[in-house]
């Protein structure tokens, strides 16, 4: 397999690893929230019946959580490469 072709090949999974990995991030996120909160997590902060605390919250568990999730899926996908290449990049 050509050069082009390995990246584009590591660029597809890199990427369906990240989706795969913001729908489970956020899955866990809304199930620990309702267990937590017992209510449902912000959809909208927007919306008139959420208050500020409740959106704020909400949003930054969620940004530290998918960053987190980013940083391990990328780490494991370069080791991933690493060991099925045999190179560093």
């Amino acid at each position: 397999m050509n050069r082009k072709a390995r990246r584009t090949v590591w660029g597809l999974i890199a990427a369906s690893s990240a989706i795969a990995a913001g729908m489970a991030t956020r899955t866990a996120l809304s199930a620990s929230y309702r267990a937590v909160a017992d209510d449902e997590p912000p959809r909208d902060p927007l919306e008139e019946d959420t208050e500020w605390g409740e959106a704020l919250a909400w949003a930054a568990f969620t940004g530290a959580a998918m960053g987190i999730s980013k940083v391990v899926v990328k780490s494991g996908a370069r080791r991933g490469r690493r060991r099925l290449s045999g190179r560093r990049h």
